[in-house]
């Protein structure tokens, strides 16, 4: 069991340090890519460093249209005009999970206000402020609640490569305390103010998408440690009930057991 034991953790720890690459290679994506060699300047952002001479350094609000969701209240939910809207949880790195969705009244004159469309990035206001997904449809009409942001494109950048930025600020600590005052919560004010890199469109979809083909490459990896993970638990398991019934001779076990 011991032995066993042993492994899951192992197996539990390469999942963990695997998730955690998505971080590093955000992070090296914003600075101009794996293999970047150019002229580079100061990006004036103490966590980020340097970034590609000619890329301008900008706010989110410059590049994005970003509001907070419809806020929950109990007590004026009256069933005439139900929506489903997406919370918090739903959001997780690059996916938005709606096996979860709960429903909330919405006037239809607000629909626009607090409604996503796809392409929509969502931001986690609090839990781990940041966290992000893009929202590629599946139900008609989706609504958001008030823990989430809404960042729609102006025109010049791509939802994604917010989407990256923010991945590669979460991983370098910049919203969680470890470089400047813990923020529990991302405000709206807080999020349009933050500064990032902003190169041209064609360059953020190239770095795009060389980004999201490392993380399937990843997620390719972390699939396999996590089936290894349910079958050594498995087996585990079945050990344990040989056990108890008589099936297995305790005293010769352990060497029969896989390395």
């Amino acid at each position: 069991m011991s032995r066993i034991d042993n492994i899951i953790a192992a197996r539990h720890r390469q999942v963990s340090e695997v998730d955690q690459l998505a971080g590093t290679r955000a992070l090296s994506t914003i600075k101009g890519g794996a293999g970047y060699v150019g002229a580079t300047r100061s990006s004036g952002i103490g966590w980020l460093g340097s970034v590609p001479m000619e890329w301008p350094v900008q706010t989110v609000n410059s590049q994005f249209s970003v509001l907070l969701g419809k806020m929950l209240d109990d007590k004026r939910q009256t069933g005439q005009h139900p929506i489903p809207y997406l919370r918090n949880t739903n959001v997780q790195w690059g996916r938005v999970d709606i096996d979860d969705v709960k429903m909330m009244d919405i006037e239809p004159s607000e629909l626009a206000r607090f409604t996503v469309q796809s392409g929509d990035l969502l931001i986690c206001e609090g839990g781990q402020p940041g966290r992000s997904a893009i929202w590629t449809g599946g139900i008609a009409v989706m609504a958001y609640q008030k823990a989430l942001h809404r960042a729609r494109s102006r025109g010049k950048s791509l939802e994604a490569w917010l989407h990256v930025c923010l991945r590669a600020a979460v991983a370098a600590s910049a919203l969680s305390g470890e470089t400047q005052t813990t923020i529990a919560h991302l405000t709206n004010e807080q999020l349009k103010a933050i500064r990032l890199p902003f190169p041209g469109r064609a360059d953020q979809a190239r770095l795009v998408e060389a980004f999201d083909a490392g993380v399937q490459h990843d997620q390719v990896a972390v699939d396999a440690l996590k089936s290894s993970i349910t079958l050594l638990t498995e087996y585990k398991q079945s050990l344990i009930t040989a056990a108890v019934t008589g099936e297995l001779d305790v005293a010769t076990a352990s060497s029969k057991v896989p390395a």
